[in-house]
């Protein structure tokens, strides 16, 4: 009696506002990482693209995702782009949301696989959240059954990105550099990971580099726990969001944190989602208005 009357409760309490925000921001970032390789998409996927493919080792479950290792396969990558914004549309639009799901997670992941030598942490995370978001539901007409999936699969998108910021905090205190504080200075001195004049402006102001170091540490470390509590999670999330910023700013790895920033909104409570999602469609109509106004 008492399991049902739960289930009820997470079914009627679903998070449907939530799941709405959650998946816009997601495609809108996936959008705009493939609009960003449109220009150079021959260099990347192509049949004489600079990265090397891969040959299969056998595993027949990898040969959807391996696709474009097939060399006969290289030329027919138009094929999964023009398909990928066409899902990433209806599922924008809210149409569709399963099946524009599913086809947004294969031609991602097929086409990233592509790139995988020069794939960052960031897409290894997008990959699994793409696959719990083809069991969300933002309808609110559904059914037990199906609200009990949804939940559980927003329930995975937040483990996911818990159990990221726990690896990344807590593996860095196995080493030396980041508990001296040394380890952003080392890392301002790379240049695939930093630029001139932040490696100059670290050495000059060294204070600054332990400061990002501990700050880095703690938000990774804290964010586990503290993102559970209603008061501190906003809060929190707001470290994150000039966290992630920065480091794209300062190492170039951008796509990284849009897609963590992204993320977040799946610890985003229904109330704050609704306020969301409504400044967001008021801001839509206004331009639609404004578009009509002007046709006139």
């Amino acid at each position: 009696m008492m399991l049902t009357e739960g289930i009820e409760k997470i079914a009627n309490n679903h998070h449907y506002q939530t799941v709405w925000l959650l998946r816009r921001a997601v495609y809108l970032v996936i959008g705009f990482y493939f609009l960003r390789l449109l220009p150079f998409a021959d260099t990347f996927f192509a049949p004489d693209a600079f990265i090397h493919y891969y040959h299969f080792d056998g595993n027949s479950s990898k040969w959807i995702v391996q696709a474009l290792n097939f060399e006969l396969l290289h030329a027919i990558y138009p094929l999964l782009l023009g398909p990928l914004f066409a899902f990433l549309i209806l599922g924008l639009w809210g149409k569709w949301q399963t099946f524009s799901a599913v086809g947004v997670y294969l031609c991602t992941i097929i086409l990233q696989y592509k790139t995988i030598n020069i794939t960052n942490g960031g897409e290894q995370l997008l990959y699994n959240i793409l696959f719990w978001m083809i069991f969300l539901n933002e309808k609110e007409e559904g059914t037990v059954q199906r609200n009990l999936i949804s939940w559980f699969g927003l329930v995975a998108v937040k483990f996911e990105v818990v159990l990221l910021y726990f690896t990344a905090g807590f593996g860095k205190l196995t080493g030396t550099h980041w508990l001296s504080g040394d380890a952003f200075f080392l890392v301002s001195q790379i240049p695939e990971y930093s630029n001139i004049w932040m490696a100059k402006f670290i050495v000059e102001h060294p204070n600054i580099g332990y400061f990002l170091n501990y700050y880095t540490l703690i938000y990774q470390i804290g964010f586990p726990f503290f993102i559970w509590f209603r008061k501190l999670k906003y809060k929190w999330m707001t470290l994150g969001v000039l966290f992630h910023l920065g480091i794209g700013l300062i190492c170039g790895i951008m796509d990284f944190g849009l897609i963590l920033l992204a993320t977040y909104f799946a610890f985003y409570d229904e109330d704050r989602s609704e306020l969301v999602k409504s400044a967001l469609l008021k801001i839509k109509n206004a331009g639609y208005n404004t578009i009509k106004a002007k046709g006139d």
